[in-house]
């Protein structure tokens, strides 16, 4: 499963997912922090 993480969850999350198969990015590494979640879902 693809996951993004928003900001507003830790970023220790990413490990323990990908741990578990999931291919996950953060809203932060794809340069979205502050953004309206209407651009993130974009």
């Amino acid at each position: 499963m693809n996951i993004k993480l928003d900001e507003n969850l830790p970023a220790r999350l990413v490990p323990l997912l990908a741990k578990l198969g999931h291919q996950v990015d953060t809203v932060s590494d794809e340069g979205f922090t502050g953004k309206p979640d209407h651009e993130v879902w974009h």
